[in-house]
């Protein structure tokens, strides 16, 4: 069977994979290695405030991991959140890496899980990764299943899969450990 699909939620963490059943497999386990090692601060739930009208930018990034502005500028202006990084990754597969690092600041920042290819392709040229279709710098991750992409052309989005949410946050690191 090459379909093989896998769906589970462990308290607030969730995994699922669909694939060849070796890959799913080798995925969870590594998921299940990832939930027995805290990754920087815990974010606690927490009551609306206010009027109940939402909640503020604070509390919108509460998940922010220390050191995160050294590695990503961020611009919160006229409604548009984005984030572009400071220092590109090295080697044969920056341009991959970048995109996985930009996904992570996007999802750690701002909490937003898809990211619009449009975004995605502006934020990747302001952090000084040269693309012409953001399709092509992600097929070599989305074929190793770090992201997945929604949606068609433009209107696209892509978000990471949690084994790329754990590539993404090595690379993080390592980076972190350049400055």
């Amino acid at each position: 069977m090459d379909g093989y699909k896998l769906r589970v939620k462990i308290g607030a963490a969730e995994f699922e994979a669909e694939g060849p059943e070796e890959a799913v497999k080798a995925q969870f386990e590594e998921f299940k290695t990832l939930l027995a090692v805290p990754t920087g601060p815990q974010v606690q739930p927490h009551a609306p405030t206010g009027n109940g009208s939402g909640q503020s930018t604070a509390e919108q990034t509460a998940d922010v991991p220390q050191g995160f502005e050294r590695l990503f500028a961020v611009d919160e202006k006229n409604g548009k959140n984005t984030v572009t990084l400071r220092l590109l990754p090295q080697g044969e597969d920056r341009d991959w890496v970048a995109l996985l690092l930009l996904l992570w600041g996007f999802k750690r920042k701002f909490r937003e899980d898809r990211v619009r290819v449009t975004t995605l392709k502006e934020v990747l040229e302001r952090s000084g990764v040269t693309v012409g279709r953001v399709d092509r710098v992600a097929d070599k991750p989305q074929r190793g299943g770090l992201v997945l992409k929604g949606g068609k052309a433009k209107g696209g989005t892509y978000a990471l899969t949690n084994t790329g949410q754990a590539r993404a946050e090595q690379e993080y690191r390592q980076l972190l450990e350049q400055m």
